[in-house]
């Protein structure tokens, strides 16, 4: 028995179907469209959010700012507590924001330079010297009052900051700053020209680069302090403690460091000619290649400074009492002015100089 062979069968696609699949592709595209319409509008109103809030933020900073100047300018006594809000909230700014510092270091530099103690007459009191009936003027200076302090604190502070302050800005010149405690301080790069900080607490303070010209330092703690490439010709630094400063490459030219203490300090490449030194103690300090041509050692004690030889002392003033190392001659009294050599290294240094 044949079977009749089956007839073909013709598929024809469905013309619904076929509009059910262009209605899911529009679906998509118009879903990608309206996502990415939302996204732009969203980054738009995040963007115009981010600047509200630095508006916002940069006036209530300013509204800080003007309310603090006003504060800061309050005078008397019994205002110090305002005053020292206002530098706090000063502080504040200067650590919030980075293009208001710069106009805080300055109203700060000189809030201390117009009320710092030398900012008033010295107040004196007259005393009779009962050795020799004469009257004689006492100092009754106190240490600057604690707004004063609070605000070079907050110039010297740079460890709290995200990058290191203009410390150019900073000018205390001709300030009184006696006693101030400013230890640990960065002062890096200021202008201290003329302060008188004697008797201040400098201790472990960094001053590399400061502009010390003219400035007083006698009896100041300087104990670990950083004066590397610092001018400190003429300037008078009588019985400062200087145990372990550093002074690479700083002049210290006809300077006065009469019974200073200079133990384990780094003299490496310093000009310390012409130098007095009457008294002080270098036991430890680094002399490597530094030329003590005309330096006042007498009553010094060089016993123990390291890397001092023939060379270093031949040109120095030196007494009976000059303490020296083993092994290292003791020049003549004169050797600073008649020997040959020390005539030829003054005049080099003279002609460089």
């Amino acid at each position: 028995m044949e079977l009749a062979p089956s007839a073909s069968l013709e598929l024809r696609p469905d013309p619904w179907q076929r509009l059910l699949g262009l209605g899911s592709i529009l679906s998509v595209i118009v879903l990608a469209v309206g996502l990415y319409v939302t996204n732009a509008a969203n980054r738009a109103q995040q963007e115009a959010d981010r600047e509200q809030r630095s508006l916002t933020a940069q006036g209530q900073i300013t509204d800080r700012f003007t309310a603090s100047i006003e504060q800061l300018g309050q005078p008397g006594a019994d205002k110090v507590d305002v005053r020292l809000g206002a530098i706090y909230a000063l502080r504040r700014i200067m650590r919030d924001s980075a293009a208001d510092r710069p106009a805080v270091v300055e109203i700060l530099s000189a809030f201390v330079r117009v009320h710092s103690v030398g900012g008033a007459a010295a107040p004196t009191s007259a005393r009779t010297d009962e050795a020799t009936g004469t009257a004689s003027v006492k100092d009754t200076r106190v240490p600057p009052p604690v707004d004063i302090h609070a605000a070079l604190a907050a110039l010297g502070d740079s460890d709290s900051l995200s990058d290191r302050p203009d410390l150019t800005r900073v000018d205390l010149s001709r300030t009184d700053l006696r006693r101030i405690d400013l230890a640990g301080m960065d002062l890096g790069l200021a202008n201290l020209e003329g302060a008188n900080l004697s008797d201040a607490d400098l201790t472990d303070a960094d001053l590399a680069g400061a502009n010390l010209t003219d400035v007083e330092l006698i009896g100041t703690e300087l104990r670990g302090a950083n004066l590397s490439g610092v001018d400190l010709r003429d300037v008078q630094m009588d019985r400062a403690r200087l145990d372990h400063a550093t002074f690479t490459g700083s002049s210290l030219v006809e300077a006065s460091l009469r019974f200073a203490v200079l133990t384990g300090a780094g003299l490496s490449a310093a000009d310390l000619t012409d130098a007095d030194l009457t008294g002080a103690d270098l036991t430890g300090a680094d002399l490597f290649g530094v030329d003590l041509l005309g330096v006042v050692l007498t009553e010094a004690n060089v016993e123990r400074a390291r890397l001092l030889s023939d060379w270093n002392i031949q040109c120095a003033v030196v007494g009976d009492q000059t303490r020296l190392p083993p092994g290292v001659n003791r020049p003549a009294a004169d050797a600073h002015r008649n020997d040959p050599e020390c005539r030829a290294r003054r005049a080099e240094w003279a002609a460089v100089r």
